[in-house]
């Protein structure tokens, strides 16, 4: 493909994006579901681009989204909210998590013919929700402000929930069993340490920024970086990248609700993000998601109606149970409109999609160890066998549950209008 062509496409995706979100107004349809189905167009359906054609770019470009995301959705949230909302996002994301990984197990064991852990393993990739997906959808909703937070941190929540299941459960299948007390002390301080870390640095960046490169040119960028910093540190040091530029980001964008820093300003006023650093941050995630949401429909596979059939399943099956839980939880603190959104809002993402294609990457590393060695074999065929049924049901997991997503929030607003 000539640069020319691949630089008019990255144009024109831009000004379709501006064009999707000013008619979401009329249509109530997000952005996200039209630019991911340009993904599946020039992906899988035409062949004109695929996940190995962009190389390691992809990895990277889709980390650098999710760090900027979330930085950027830290710095918008309401520190007072937060506190009142946290309880009942942890409630809600553990609930939702324990009820996928449920569903994954019985759907994995009755049809698709997984051992346990393989079946558990698929409900816990399965287990969360997409912060590039839902933060973009709900900002254009204008939800109230408690059920945004919530969903800010269910998203970010259940993204910890995920990978520190997941990954364990993975490392049980190569050796055959699971440590419970194992997982719950990985969850304790990925989780834990990550806040700490994210807004001890957050205390005194902010006080830097302020004081010291207020009037410095182009320092906006600078949070960002340090953003970028972070997510590595947190993750060298085996802790969650993620939460980390989180808790970083609502640090930098409350400290002027915080006593003990506006102390240390001279003027109290200069503790919180100007209105020109907000809509930079803003207008850069924008960008970003554009592309990132083309790069999920490019990287989607769909290559059995069986699978898709069981995706289907699963996705009804976990937007079913979100339905009781929201219900359950935010019957006394939240609107009927808001508990609806908040329902609507179960799209995996690509947290999902990666997590469910190490089991068929770790067994093909482990066939090419096996050839030759007829008593291994049968073994690694089993797994590879499995660990493709994974990724295939997640594939089609992430596009469906995202489809019904959009279409159960043109629903709630249609009906709002009517």
């Amino acid at each position: 493909m000539q640069i020319t062509t691949v630089l008019i496409a990255l144009g024109l995706l831009i000004f379709l994006s501006h064009v999707l979100n000013a008619f979401f107004d009329k249509i109530r349809i997000s952005n996200v579901l039209f630019l991911i189905l340009i993904g599946l167009v020039v992906g899988p359906v035409m062949g004109w681009v695929s996940p190995a054609y962009l190389g390691q770019f992809g990895s990277v470009f889709t980390t650098i989204t999710l760090i900027v995301i979330l930085f950027e959705s830290g710095t918008s949230l309401d520190i007072v909210m937060l506190k009142k909302s946290f309880l009942g996002a942890s409630l809600l994301t553990i609930l939702n998590f324990v009820g996928a990984l449920f569903f994954g197990y019985i759907l994995g064991r009755l049809l698709l013919n997984l051992d346990i852990l393989h079946s558990l393993f698929l409900g816990a990739a399965l287990g969360g929700t997409s912060s590039a997906v839902v933060i973009p959808m709900i900002r254009q909703l204008k939800s109230g402000q408690k059920a945004e937070t919530v969903l800010y941190l269910e998203s970010a929540l259940s993204d910890v929930l995920c990978l520190v299941v997941a990954l364990a459960l993975l490392s049980g299948i190569e050796v055959g069993e699971v440590s419970v007390a194992g997982i719950f002390q990985n969850m304790a301080v990925s989780f834990l340490f990550a806040i700490l870390l994210g807004a001890f640095i957050g205390f005194f960046w902010i006080l830097i920024l302020k004081k010291y490169l207020k009037n410095v040119s182009n320092s906006m960028f600078t949070s960002f970086a340090l953003a970028f910093i972070l997510y590595g540190v947190s993750e060298n040091l085996g802790l969650n990248g993620g939460i980390c530029v989180l808790s970083y980001g609502i640090m930098v964008g409350n400290t002027g609700n915080i006593g003990f820093v506006k102390k240390r300003l001279t003027d109290s006023e200069d503790a919180t993000l100007s209105k020109n650093e907000r809509s930079f941050f803003s207008e850069i995630v924008f960008v970003l998601q554009t592309y990132f949401f083309v790069y999920i429909g490019i990287s989607i596979q769909l290559n059995s109606v069986w699978h898709i059939l069981v995706g289907l399943m699963m996705v009804v099956a976990t937007f079913a149970f979100r339905f009781l839980t929201v219900k359950i939880l935010g019957k006394k603190d939240l609107s009927v409109r808001d508990i609806k959104l908040i329902t609507s809002m179960g799209p995996k993402g690509l947290v999902a999609a990666v997590l469910a294609s190490l089991p068929l990457q770790n067994a093909l590393e482990q066939a090419n160890t096996a050839i030759g060695k007829p008593d291994l074999q049968t073994q690694v065929d089993a797994l590879v066998l499995s660990g493709q049924t994974i990724q295939d049901v997640a594939y089609a997991v992430v596009l469906i549950s995202i489809i019904c997503c959009s279409v159960m929030v043109w629903m709630v607003e249609h009906r709002k209008e009517a």
